[in-house]
Protein backbone atom coordinates (compact mmCIF):
# COMPACT_ATOMS: atom_id res chain seq x y z
CA UNK A 1 0.00 0.00 0.00
CA UNK A 2 1.75 3.36 -1.03
CA UNK A 3 2.35 5.98 1.92
CA UNK A 4 3.16 9.39 1.17
CA UNK A 5 7.00 9.65 1.41
CA UNK A 6 7.43 6.63 3.14
CA UNK A 7 9.06 3.65 0.69
CA UNK A 8 7.61 0.62 1.18
CA UNK A 9 9.59 -2.19 2.10
CA UNK A 10 9.37 -5.74 0.66
CA UNK A 11 10.20 -8.58 2.94
CA UNK A 12 9.81 -11.77 1.26
CA UNK A 13 9.43 -12.15 -2.81
CA UNK A 14 8.56 -15.51 -3.14
CA UNK A 15 9.46 -16.97 -6.67
CA UNK A 16 6.39 -19.64 -7.68
CA UNK A 17 6.50 -22.29 -10.28
CA UNK A 18 3.58 -22.55 -12.19
CA UNK A 19 2.57 -25.28 -10.42
CA UNK A 20 2.39 -24.28 -7.01
CA UNK A 21 -0.70 -24.59 -4.89
CA UNK A 22 -2.53 -22.25 -3.34
CA UNK A 23 -1.71 -23.57 0.08
CA UNK A 24 1.39 -24.11 -0.40
CA UNK A 25 2.02 -20.01 -0.72
CA UNK A 26 -1.06 -19.65 1.99
CA UNK A 27 1.22 -21.55 4.34
CA UNK A 28 4.40 -19.07 3.34
CA UNK A 29 2.14 -16.24 3.67
CA UNK A 30 1.50 -16.94 7.19
CA UNK A 31 4.78 -18.48 8.39
CA UNK A 32 5.75 -14.68 6.85
CA UNK A 33 3.13 -13.52 8.98
CA UNK A 34 4.38 -14.61 12.10
CA UNK A 35 7.85 -14.13 11.85
CA UNK A 36 7.24 -10.59 11.13
CA UNK A 37 4.98 -10.37 14.48
CA UNK A 38 8.10 -12.40 16.16
CA UNK A 39 10.72 -9.58 14.94
CA UNK A 40 8.29 -6.49 15.82
CA UNK A 41 8.06 -5.29 12.19
CA UNK A 42 4.48 -3.94 11.20
CA UNK A 43 3.09 -5.67 8.19
CA UNK A 44 0.45 -3.68 6.64
CA UNK A 45 -0.22 -5.60 3.49
CA UNK A 46 0.16 -8.75 1.38
CA UNK A 47 0.85 -8.26 -2.62
CA UNK A 48 0.76 -10.52 -5.51
CA UNK A 49 0.25 -10.35 -9.00
CA UNK A 50 -2.46 -11.97 -11.22
CA UNK A 51 -2.06 -15.32 -10.95
CA UNK A 52 -4.98 -17.45 -9.73
CA UNK A 53 -2.81 -19.80 -7.44
CA UNK A 54 -1.63 -16.58 -5.42
CA UNK A 55 -4.66 -14.89 -5.32
CA UNK A 56 -6.21 -18.36 -3.85
CA UNK A 57 -4.05 -18.27 -1.22
CA UNK A 58 -4.58 -14.77 -0.28
CA UNK A 59 -8.07 -15.94 0.23
CA UNK A 60 -6.95 -18.85 2.43
CA UNK A 61 -4.91 -15.72 4.36
CA UNK A 62 -8.41 -13.72 4.86
CA UNK A 63 -9.91 -16.84 6.44
CA UNK A 64 -7.44 -18.79 8.09
CA UNK A 65 -8.61 -20.36 11.35
CA UNK A 66 -6.23 -18.31 13.15
CA UNK A 67 -7.48 -15.00 12.43
CA UNK A 68 -8.40 -12.82 15.58
CA UNK A 69 -11.07 -10.86 14.81
CA UNK A 70 -11.59 -8.67 11.48
CA UNK A 71 -11.52 -4.82 10.86
CA UNK A 72 -14.48 -3.86 9.50
CA UNK A 73 -16.02 -0.99 7.55
CA UNK A 74 -19.59 -1.39 5.97
CA UNK A 75 -20.80 2.06 3.99
CA UNK A 76 -24.21 0.82 2.72
CA UNK A 77 -24.84 4.04 0.82
CA UNK A 78 -21.79 3.43 -1.53
CA UNK A 79 -21.99 -0.59 -1.36
CA UNK A 80 -19.11 -0.33 0.92
CA UNK A 81 -17.77 -3.48 2.34
CA UNK A 82 -13.92 -3.77 3.97
CA UNK A 83 -12.81 -6.27 5.93
CA UNK A 84 -8.69 -7.28 6.81
CA UNK A 85 -7.66 -9.54 8.77
CA UNK A 86 -6.02 -9.03 12.33
CA UNK A 87 -3.27 -11.35 13.25
CA UNK A 88 -1.13 -10.78 16.11
CA UNK A 89 -2.89 -7.60 17.15
CA UNK A 90 -1.96 -6.00 13.40
CA UNK A 91 -4.71 -6.30 10.71
CA UNK A 92 -3.06 -7.04 6.78
CA UNK A 93 -4.28 -6.08 3.75
CA UNK A 94 -4.47 -8.00 0.63
CA UNK A 95 -3.43 -6.55 -2.47
CA UNK A 96 -3.13 -7.26 -6.02
CA UNK A 97 -0.50 -5.57 -8.63
CA UNK A 98 -2.53 -2.53 -9.80
CA UNK A 99 -1.39 -3.67 -13.65
CA UNK A 100 -2.60 -7.00 -13.24
CA UNK A 101 -5.62 -5.96 -11.47
CA UNK A 102 -6.50 -3.90 -14.28
CA UNK A 103 -5.75 -6.87 -16.80
CA UNK A 104 -8.20 -9.35 -14.55
CA UNK A 105 -10.81 -6.68 -14.22
CA UNK A 106 -10.33 -6.82 -18.02
CA UNK A 107 -10.84 -10.13 -18.49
Amino acid sequence: IPISKIPPVIIAAIPTKGNTKADEISQLLLNIINMTACAEINLLSIGADGAISKMKAQEKIMINKSIEKYLEFVDSFYGINFYAPIYNNQFIVCVQCPKHAKKTARN
